[in-house]
């Protein structure tokens, strides 16, 4: 995994992998950091661009996963190792990586449920 590659989790219920992430960073554990992806407008989700995403890949080959509306929930995540394994599904353009460093510059990663929890 490098940072900005987009991925899906093979468990996807409510307290998994539901949403799109893009991958930040590894953890010792097996498990990485993460921003999570959505359409939802509540909380304190920034609006990302078209130019933020790649279309397809270094072959030419459409990602399954590309810009519609989509938002990035202003938080980093802790995503365990055992919602995968991990499908990548797209990628960030450099600008992209840059938007969402600068969105969840300076904190903690937090687990989903922690997070959903304080809402």
């Amino acid at each position: 995994m490098r940072k900005g590659e987009i991925f899906k989790g093979t468990k996807r219920g409510r307290d998994a992998a539901r949403h799109p992430i893009v991958y930040l960073g590894g953890n010792a554990d097996g498990s990485f950091v993460g921003a999570v992806l959505t359409h939802s407008e509540k909380l304190d989700n920034s609006t990302m661009k078209k130019e933020h995403f790649k279309e397809s890949d270094v072959d030419g080959k459409k990602y399954e996963l590309d810009f519609d509306n989509t938002l990035l929930v202003g938080k980093c995540f802790i995503k365990p190792q055992e919602w995968g394994p991990y499908i990548k599904i797209g990628e960030l353009t450099k600008e992209g990586i840059e938007f969402v460093e600068s969105v969840t510059r300076g904190q903690s990663p937090v687990f989903w449920d922690d997070y959903v929890d304080r809402q």
